[in-house]
């Protein structure tokens, strides 16, 4: 069996997907004989998690990562073939275990689980040294729900460290995002995330002012819509004829057959959310605000919500998401 994982990982380390899972596949058939060796169910399950990862199918592998993680029963210093078990190789084991949770949760869809993995793996962040203080960052916001772009400009200089920490566990093509330049090709590997955050902001959006907070194109940000209804039942309204996201929430009373018919009542009002009316949870999206437009204070309250029925504007809207971009 072990053979057959040390396979398995060697294929991986060159992109070869296929062979990889053929390996592993017969690396499975010795399961049941190995049921009591941890080193070798550690390292089967590590090629799993891996596998996923390369798959993108990132809750899989962040739920894989975390089973290896946790378990005490599992000898961590010999996943990733250590040379020794030396509390040094220990920990450097358990931080690239951590590492690539972490990432694989930031890229996974949202869900209650990958929200519970966030927080879980954010505990163990003192293992965790400077060259992963963005990555933790971002890791934080998310686990917040609260929205995630990168801007390349002075203040924040396009993190290197981040954005290749971020690329090289998920092997995402360009013709896959359409983007060619790395922070464009991270931006939208958080797509879906930032879609299910405005998603609290917003209940109607233009096309494209949900694709200029991304920064992302059009067609991209509705694959990612597509792929939000397909992964976890987004409810969300796709109008072409008036350009349109509209989100319903779960805890709506309407049915998503009614949408067309919410977005005409909003229209003859205002097609965005007062902030007084979002869902408790979601004053977790404003929480990073900390510059306000000219003239206008803060109300925010405790929780971080606004206690007046102000309506914001696009550009209002614009604000808050470049002030939680740069942020990071």
């Amino acid at each position: 069996m072990q053979v057959y994982t040390n396979a398995c990982l060697s294929h991986l380390n060159i992109n070869d997907l296929e062979s990889a899972k053929t390996v592993l596949g017969r690396a499975g058939k010795f399961l049941k004989d190995c049921s009591n060796n941890t080193y070798l169910i550690g390292n089967y399950k590590l090629c799993q998690a891996r596998i996923f990862e390369h798959s993108s199918e990132f809750n899989k592998a962040c739920l894989l990562y975390a089973d290896i993680y946790f378990d005490p029963s599992f000898d961590h210093a010999s996943i990733y073939t250590a040379s020794s078990s030396e509390t040094h190789d220990i920990n450097q084991t358990r931080r690239d275990l951590l590492v690539s949770g972490i990432i694989c949760a930031i890229l996974a869809y949202p869900d209650n689980q990958r929200e519970t993995y966030l927080k879980k793996f954010l505990l163990d962040r003192h293992m965790l040294d400077s060259t992963s203080q963005s990555l933790l960052q971002v890791a934080e916001k998310m686990s917040k729900n609260q929205i995630v772009v990168i801007k390349d400009n002075s203040s924040f200089s396009a993190d290197t460290q981040l954005v290749n920490t971020i690329l090289k566990h998920a092997p995402l093509s360009t013709t896959t995002t359409g983007h060619s330049d790395p922070i464009s090709s991270t931006n939208a590997l958080f797509a879906a995330h930032n879609i299910y955050c405005l998603s609290f902001i917003y209940d109607v959006i233009r096309f494209d002012l949900i694709s200029d907070i991304l920064g992302l194109d059009l067609d991209f940000v509705e694959t990612s819509v597509i792929n939000l209804i397909n992964k976890i039942n987004f409810n969300v309204y796709i109008d072409r004829s008036k350009n349109t996201f509209t989100f319903a929430h779960p805890n709506s009373t309407s049915s998503i057959n009614s949408l067309p018919e919410q977005q005409h009542q909003q229209n003859s009002r205002s097609h965005k959310n007062s902030l007084a009316s979002l869902p408790k949870h979601s004053s977790l999206n404003l929480n990073a605000i900390n510059r306000w437009p000219k003239n206008e204070t803060s109300n925010l309250q405790n929780e971080g919500l606004i206690a007046n029925q102000y309506k914001f504007s696009s550009e209002y809207c614009m604000h808050i998401i470049s002030n939680l971009a740069n942020s990071i």
